[in-house]
């Protein structure tokens, strides 16, 4: 018997010797997963009004792969000074409701506060611009004030009951 126990120990001894120097048997070569990168666009919150002046509302989510696809044409409209706004669809479902979004990504094209536009699914840069170039002449963006006046004025110092304009005169200027 003991001739036996040590002809079987010296074979699992062969067999791990054999297996750490030997190669494995082939494996299937596995697709890497897409390294995500992070895009410098701020995501809109709920404190954020999409209800003053032309705006572009951008809806995905984290586990949406096409959503993820998107980031980087939003990223680059949002560096382009383009009026943007990215919200995850879990984070803000009540935003998602308001505007019907049933399929993600999506972008809303929004006129104070009204869908003016729309397009579904993933779109290239070139589509996006073409759609914002297409409505912003109907819908021109929220004006930027170069300027505020001089003077502040105290509302608490006029008490006769009237009204006192308080609105800073705008410069518009085309960014064409």
């Amino acid at each position: 018997m003991k001739p036996l126990t040590s002809i079987l120990l010296l074979l699992c001894l062969a067999q791990l010797v054999v297996a750490q120097v030997l190669p494995r048997p082939f494996e299937p070569l596995r697709p890497a997963r897409p390294q995500t990168q992070e895009v410098d666009i701020e995501p809109i919150s709920d404190t954020v009004n999409v209800d003053i002046g032309f705006k572009m509302v951008a809806f995905g989510a984290t586990w949406c792969a096409p959503c993820t696809r998107m980031k980087p044409v939003y990223a680059r409209l949002f560096r382009e000074g383009l009026p943007i706004l990215y919200t995850d669809f879990d984070t803000l479902p009540q935003l998602a409701h308001r505007f019907k979004v049933k399929l993600l990504p999506t972008i809303v094209f929004v006129f104070n506060g009204e869908e003016v536009g729309r397009l579904e699914g993933t779109q290239s840069y070139a589509q996006v611009v073409a759609k914002y170039n297409q409505l912003r002449d109907k819908y021109p963006p929220e004006p930027i004030p170069d300027s505020f006046p001089d003077t502040p004025v105290d509302l608490d110092e006029d008490d006769s009951g009237l009204e006192v304009d308080v609105t800073p005169e705008y410069k518009f200027t085309s960014k064409r």
